[in-house]
């Protein structure tokens, strides 16, 4: 009876090392490489604690393991203490979000934890006006530090000191309305750099953006919203060879267009610029920076980008009117990739997302930015419009599909994917007008579009509707004629279409060779 009844279980028996890391798939740790704050339920954080009341073993390997108690809880400030106790000296990782939860006593303890600069291996906050508090802790050299974000709800400009001027291991920085000088050492030899401004805050001039960005040629990924260079760069651009990620996000500031004229980029980045503007003549300098996305890096054997795959998506919500592009350097693209909430859609090479209120017609900015990208290779073409009606008072833009300028297309393109919110009328007009089902437009008007179109899908269309001039019927009509003027389209694809019967598809199987629905 001398022996614990617990001490004959198998799992009493392994080696402390071996049941330590066991534990270690039982902690809330958070995921390598993350770069969120999260919030969890009291719940979540404490569940792993049951491991320490099972035995005693298994308590004396808990205790005994000082890696197992380096991310204190800070929504329960004494124990939060306690674990900074129990880590020892162990590197610490310190994730703090401000909730319901934190009380002014877990504000002092997070304070006591970023004391102890030289074990901070990364610390992840999002906090409010105690943000100064805070960074006033973090001014001497933290030798282990990987990874800092800073999200705080109030502007607060970092000290001059900050970090010491030393965190030689870091190389993921993230602040958010929190602003560091542009000639801090902090800022050397990052692979991940995020920063979002408030658009007036700790402007860089080009020498200080320049400098910055030669501090850090191992850059994996650059994000800045609302904070860019005043004014675009005089020197060559600097080439950043491992650069993967490029996110630029703009609320009326044409600057984000400069940030191009800076770097040199492969052709392998991910680019993703998202601007809302009050007016589009902001989008100007934005577009006439385009091209320096697609230039060759000098002396460098490695390919151009290449457009291979687009998708156009339009959209208009009262008074202002949203323009989507989509590019990928692959060929085959499923056809739902218009539709955001697909997961099988590829991570597109470049994403321009434009928003504006006033300024010129949709069709007339999308022709603009289409003119600034490299179609010749273009094979496969996606065009969803979606126009929304508006109130009485402040009517929707008008965005036609029809008048998608067509004359830019070349005849590489084999492949189309319409989809969108449209009358049969419309329809029936757009795809007359750009030459996929035939020409019945007045003589000398038309243009010939997409004359290489093998492949024709359409994406949630009706068919079942009583417009004055129904889509199923004018479209075999139409196809009948292409079958003489034109290319025969190989395959047509109705894709979540409706309103259509089995009699329909085998009057289209006359005019189509593949009919899919």
């Amino acid at each position: 009876m001398s022996v614990s009844p617990n001490a004959k279980v198998p799992a009493c028996g392994l080696p402390a090392e071996i049941l330590s890391s066991i534990f270690k798939y039982c902690l809330p740790l958070p995921a390598a490489g993350a770069r969120k704050v999260v919030l969890r339920s009291r719940s979540q954080t404490l569940a792993w604690l049951t491991l320490t009341r099972v035995c005693r073993y298994w308590r004396t390997v808990a205790l005994n393991h000082p890696w197992m108690w380096t991310f204190p809880d800070f929504s329960f400030p004494e124990f939060a203490r306690e674990m900074l106790k129990r880590s020892k000296s162990t590197p610490l990782d310190i994730h703090y979000f401000e909730s319901r939860y934190m009380s002014p006593s877990s504000t002092e303890a997070l304070l006591e934890a970023l004391g102890h600069a030289t074990r901070l291996a990364s610390v992840h906050l999002s906090m409010g006006t105690d943000v100064e508090k805070a960074m006033a802790k973090l001014v001497e050299p933290a030798p282990v530090l990987h990874s800092l974000i800073v999200i705080s709800y109030v502007s607060h400009t970092l000290p001059a000191n900050f970090l010491g001027g030393s965190a030689p291991l870091l190389t993921s920085v993230e602040l958010h309305r929190c602003y560091l000088p542009w000639d801090s050492p902090v800022l050397k030899s990052l692979t991940i750099l995020s920063l979002k401004g408030d658009g007036s805050t700790n402007q860089p001039t080009p020498q200080q953006f320049r400098h910055a960005i030669q501090q850090m040629p191992s850059l994996e990924v650059l994000e800045l919203e609302n904070i860019f260079p005043t004014n675009k760069a005089e020197d060559p651009p600097i080439l950043l060879p491992n650069l993967q990620r490029l996110h630029l996000a703009a609320r009326n500031r044409f600057e984000c267009a400069f940030v191009l004229t800076y770097i040199s980029l492969p052709s392998t980045t991910n680019i993703h610029i998202d601007c809302r503007m009050q007016t589009s003549q902001y989008m100007s300098p934005l577009l006439s920076n385009i091209p320096r996305i697609f230039l060759p890096i000098p002396e460098s054997t490695a390919e151009t980008r290449v457009l291979r795959s687009l998708m156009i998506n339009g959209d208009s919500d009262h008074s202002e009117v949203h323009l989507l592009v989509k590019a990928w350097s692959q060929d085959e693209i499923p056809f739902d990739a218009t539709d955001e909430k697909s997961k099988s859609t590829p991570i597109p090479n470049l994403q321009l997302s434009l928003k504006w209120v006033e300024g010129p017609r949709f069709c007339i900015v999308n022709k603009a930015l289409l003119q600034t990208l490299p179609l010749t290779s273009l094979q496969t073409l996606h065009i969803a419009l979606y126009p929304r009606a508006g109130y009485s008072w402040s009517p929707a833009p008008e965005i036609k599909m029809e008048r998608l300028e067509m004359d830019i297309w070349p005849k590489t393109l084999t492949t189309l994917v319409v989809r969108g919110e449209y009358t049969t009328d419309e329809l029936n007009l757009a795809l007359k007008r750009w030459g996929i089902v035939g020409v019945d437009a007045p003589k000398g008007s038309h243009i010939m579009a997409f004359p290489s179109v093998q492949c024709l899908v359409l994406s949630n269309v009706n068919f079942d509707t009583y417009d004055s001039c129904p889509l199923l019927p004018s479209l075999v009509s139409a196809l009948r004629t292409r079958l003489i003027q034109l290319p025969v389209i190989q395959k047509l694809v109705l894709k979540q279409c409706t309103g259509y019967t089995k009699t329909d598809i085998e009057m289209l199987k006359k005019v189509v060779n593949d009919v899919e629905g």
